[in-house]
């Protein structure tokens, strides 16, 4: 049983790709960005440079129960960033903000690790997220499907501050409590229905084993699909999660790809992926 994850300071594209990304285990990487020029970024710096820049924000109406529940809104960096540390700061999460639209200027100061660098060509700019939030602001316990747009697999990395990282092995599927596949498709099929505030309510939740993760800035994370996983701010944080293409005969878990496919399969026959296909059509063309 797995109760610890591996951690290095550095790694070989080979290791990396027989003992984590074909066997589907979690990797820490300690300091892998603390010699990034964006090392040296501070939220009063972006604050300056990148305020006027509008964002779409998660918005929770009920922050106790958060899940999938959101709505998007529309707010300047500025203003998320001032309304950051007051009361209504846990009601709003900037989430998955990808870099090279919203901060195209940024990209040239994040680099990627020598051992990521064969399955990420091409993806850079596309794929690093931004999720940004104050102490107490994170994601409610989710797993990432091995058929999400191509992109299953992530490499979390801190950039500001400290994050928690809670992770529960695909194994424990039943101790989770995931939402039935139909109830608020698409989106949260891929989420627990358990949170921080209603543990009590699902009983199996407390015979399943986290393993916690704390990153500190330049550390960083290989997620495998179908880990489950939540995460907390501890600190003011800034995370960058590059996702990048996997292989479906890397390793995954029997209780969650049948859930993969009938969801992909119900959006296939949706006709709700037909924009993502019509674009990597059009980028293999250009």
């Amino acid at each position: 049983m797995t109760t610890t994850f591996d951690e290095v300071t550095t790694i070989t594209p080979e290791q990396f790709e027989r003992d984590h990304l074909r066997a589907g285990q979690p990797l820490i990487v300690r300091g892998v960005a603390a010699s990034w020029p964006s090392a040296r970024w501070s939220l009063a710096d972006l604050h300056r440079d990148f305020g006027d820049r509008e964002l779409e924000v998660q918005i929770f109406d009920d922050p106790s129960t958060r899940h999938a529940d959101w709505r998007r809104e529309t707010r300047t960096f500025a203003a998320y960033l001032d309304e950051m540390h007051a009361t209504s700061g846990l009601s709003q999460y900037l989430m998955f903000v990808v870099l090279g639209k919203s901060f195209p200027e940024l990209v040239d100061d994040v680099d990627v690790p020598p051992f990521l660098s064969p399955y990420t060509r091409g993806v850079k700019e596309e794929a690093y997220g931004i999720f940004l939030g104050p102490p107490g602001q994170g994601s409610e316990l989710h797993y990432h499907p091995i058929l999400w747009q191509g992109a299953s697999q992530a490499f979390a990395i801190s950039i500001i501050g400290k994050k928690r990282f809670r992770f529960f092995q695909p194994h424990e599927t039943a101790n989770l409590y995931p939402f039935p596949i139909w109830e608020g498709f698409p989106r949260k099929g891929h989420w627990s229905q358990v949170s921080e505030n209603s543990q009590a309510l699902f009983p199996r939740f407390a015979g399943a084993q986290p393993i916690d993760v704390v990153l500190e800035p330049g550390d960083g994370i290989y997620i495998p699909p179908h880990w489950w996983h939540s995460t907390l701010c501890l600190e003011d944080s800034l995370l960058l999660t590059l996702f990048f293409p996997g292989h479906w005969r890397y390793r995954c878990s029997p209780q969650l790809l049948p859930r993969d496919l009938t969801i992909h399969g119900i959006k296939s026959l949706l006709g709700w992926d037909k924009n993502f296909r019509g674009k990597r059509k059009r980028k293999q063309i250009q």
